[in-house]
């Protein structure tokens, strides 16, 4: 197994446990084999001077619509403004257990592929009230958490509430 460290980076553990600190994390192949302030370097094939890096465990994906993981590819040859017709009118019709099956399918998704933080543009809320409601823009964040994923989430409708509001009859 080859053993690399890299040495003296600004570590984000996402670890309450063990904090954020800087230091070191030794991989071996593809698996994070430890975490420390201070990692011996004497059996490790390459060390990487992270010195000026920030060190997060996986890749960040900026730009995500979790909501939409049932309906992937429905709207695959829109490519203007004719996707928010195809998709959007579909956020009405899902329910609070669908938002949370959909996103804690799309995470899991993400973790098995090493995506382990992920911006979610959630605009499947339909009303400014629902987050202070408990409907579907509250099935997120608990779904998150049970695929252990740090997901920040961006909620809105796309021309406000009173255009959102059309598609909950």
């Amino acid at each position: 197994m080859k053993k690399t460290l890299l040495k003296g980076g600004s570590v984000l553990t996402m670890d309450p446990a063990l904090g954020d600190f800087r230091g070191d994390v030794l991989i071996g192949d593809d698996r994070i084999l430890d975490v420390a302030p201070k990692i011996d370097e004497s059996e490790v094939d390459e060390v990487i001077d992270a010195a000026d890096s920030i060190v997060l465990p996986g890749l960040i994906d900026c730009h995500n619509h979790l909501w939409q993981a049932p309906i992937r590819g429905l709207a695959s040859s829109c490519w203007g403004r004719e996707y928010f017709g195809v998709i959007h009118p579909l956020a009405g019709r899902y329910r609070p257990q669908d938002m949370h099956d959909a996103t804690f399918g799309a995470g899991s998704e993400l973790l098995l592929n090493g995506v382990t933080t992920v911006f979610d543009f959630c605009h499947a809320t339909n009303s400014t009230a629902l987050p202070r409601i408990g409907g579907r823009a509250r099935q997120v964040a608990p779904a998150a958490a049970r695929f252990r994923i740090l997901a920040v989430r961006s909620e809105g409708a796309r021309d406000g509430p009173r255009d959102a509001a059309a598609h909950l009859a």
